[in-house]
C-alpha cells in the first residue's frame, strides 16, 4: 500500500525505546507509511539523510535527563535538510506516571 500517487512515504522514527519505535511502526505501516527506525545514537544523523525521509517523528528526550541531544541532532538534520528539502518534525516523548505510594 502506498500513500499519494504510488510512491511510497518514507517516515524516519528516532526513539531510544524498541516498544515505541516497533509501536509506531507498526502505525506507520498499517496507514501506508514506510518507516525507518532509529535508536537515537550515533549514527541515526547519517542513517536519516541516507533515506532522506518525508518526516521525522522525534522523541525529545531520548533517555537524557534533558532535551540536549535531541536538539543537537534537530540542529544536525535541519541543516542538512536545508541543503536539499524541508522536512517536518514532529517532537515528542513519553512519561512514565508512578503512582504515589498509599503511606
Amino acid at each position: 500500500m502506498s500513500k499519494g500517487h504510488g510512491v511510497m512515504i518514507s517516515i524516519a522514527v528516532v526513539d531510544d525505546d524498541a516498544a515505541i519505535r516497533e509501536l509506531v511502526r507498526d502505525v506507520l505501516t498499517d496507514e501506508g507509511y514506510t518507516p525507518s527506525l532509529f535508536d537515537g545514537t550515533d549514527g541515526t544523523h547519517d542513517g536519516i539523510c541516507a533515506v532522506s525521509p518525508a518526516a521525522i517523528i522525534l522523541d525529545l528526550h531520548l533517555g537524557e535527563p534533558d532535551a540536549e541531544w535531541a536538539w543537537a541532532l534537530l540542529d544536525r538534520i535541519g541543516t542538512a535538510a536545508n541543503r536539499h528539502t524541508h522536512q517536518p518534525v514532529l517532537i515528542g516523548t513519553t512519561v512514565m506516571m508512578v503512582a504515589p505510594s498509599s503511606r
